[in-house]
């Protein structure tokens, strides 16, 4: 047993599930994209529901954060939560903080020549300690504000912080357990949501969104407990059926409008699917494009608020009403928004995100392995 857990220390690397992020940034751009211009796709199911690419990154994070992390919280350590947390810290802020002050820039130089981005949203600079800190979800603001989807940023910085909780939970399991109680999970979390009258669509801060955030989490970490990849895993098999089932049902319940919860869990289904050797899941979302776009997933999930911003006004500024409403035009500018963005991302991702994670990363020292690997035969050998 001891064995089989110690090669689990060797990470499989899962490009796979790389992909499936870049399938949950495109979902939220093309829905920002289409709001943003007129709604030539409004009636696609499932640009309609593109928020739910929010709901797919926190399942997803859950299953990824358990694969590089569960093992190290068998006995964990002061150590272990401190490296943990900045190892988190580090994937999250320089981006944020860069994109954020940017668009700070962005808003003040605007007021001081005359222009106004957007006249329907409100700047309010008192809010900006809290959404530099990356708690604005927390139920610190009244409104989303600033980089509106950075909200989920600041939820999921939330979840990291409760993910020693939800390991200890996690672990002291039963495998065969774990599976049931994740969309279980998700079946009490629709329950509190139905019962308190509120939509997924609109869980942006507060209690809202820190039970939205959690239960997923939780929900991806007791998936990775229930495959185990490292070990056992899926057959290729089971694997290409989990992913396609997860992606017909999730276009199912989505063209009917079911429960938001249940197309929730029709994503969880997919990252099981897709984190299995499936030969068809590896030509799909293992194919270098698709793990290209899932590596700079993060900025363009970032970045895609504040470039659209300047485009729509960009827009309104040269052109008129009639002129925005054609269809070709429609067409245009929600391709051209989709190019500019994943340029705009790409320049974020290699001058900040990656060389400040690479630079950053050990700064506070790394997890000891060896340490690690004594305490968890210790701990095999006495149960």
């Amino acid at each position: 047993m001891a064995g089989q857990s110690l090669q689990r220390l060797e990470r499989k690397q899962l490009p796979a599930l790389t992909g499936v992020r870049a399938f949950a940034a495109l979902l939220v751009l093309a829905l920002h994209a289409d709001q943003n211009f007129p709604q030539f796709l409004s009636n696609n199911f499932l640009v309609h529901h593109g928020y739910l690419g929010v709901d797919l990154f926190f399942v997803l994070s859950g299953f990824i954060i358990a694969h590089v992390y569960l093992d190290h919280f068998v006995v964990p350590s002061a150590k272990t939560l401190r490296v943990f947390l900045w190892h988190r810290f580090v994937r999250l802020f320089p981006t944020h903080a860069t994109v954020l002050l940017a668009l700070v820039v962005l808003i003040g130089v605007g007021r001081l020549v005359g222009v106004n981005f957007n006249a329907l949203r409100e700047w309010d600079f008192r809010d900006l300690p809290w959404h530099f800190l990356m708690l604005h979800a927390w139920g610190t603001t009244q409104v989303a504000g600033w980089n509106a989807p950075s909200w989920s940023i600041s939820a999921e910085w939330f979840a990291y912080l409760l993910f020693p909780a939800i390991s200890a939970a996690t672990l002291a399991l039963p495998r065969h357990m774990a599976a049931p109680l994740a969309f279980a999970i998700l079946a009490i979390t629709a329950l509190v949501f139905s019962l308190k009258d509120w939509a997924i669509f609109g869980a942006w801060l507060g209690t809202p969104a820190l039970l939205r955030v959690a239960s997923e989490f939780a929900c991806g970490v007791l998936l990775y407990r229930a495959t185990r990849i490292d070990e056992k895993g899926l057959s290729p098999q089971l694997s290409d059926w989990l992913a396609l089932g997860g992606i017909l049902g999730l276009c199912a319940a989505a063209a009917l409008s079911v429960n938001d919860f249940v197309l929730i869990a029709f994503l969880a289904v997919l990252i099981t699917g897709v984190s299995g050797p499936g030969v068809y899941v590896a030509s799909v979302f293992g194919c270098r494009p698709a793990v290209w776009l899932g590596e700079i997933s993060y900025s363009i999930y970032l970045v895609h608020f504040p470039v659209l911003l300047v485009l729509r006004h960009a827009a309104e500024r040269v052109s008129d009403e009639r002129f925005l409403k054609s269809e070709s035009v429609e067409v245009s500018m929600f391709l051209f928004s989709f190019g500019v963005v994943i340029g705009a991302a790409s320049l974020l991702f290699y001058f900040v995100e990656h060389p400040a994670r690479k630079r950053l990363r050990n700064l506070l020292g790394t997890i000891d392995k060896q340490r690690f690997e004594r305490q968890l035969i210790e701990t095999k050998e006495h149960v």
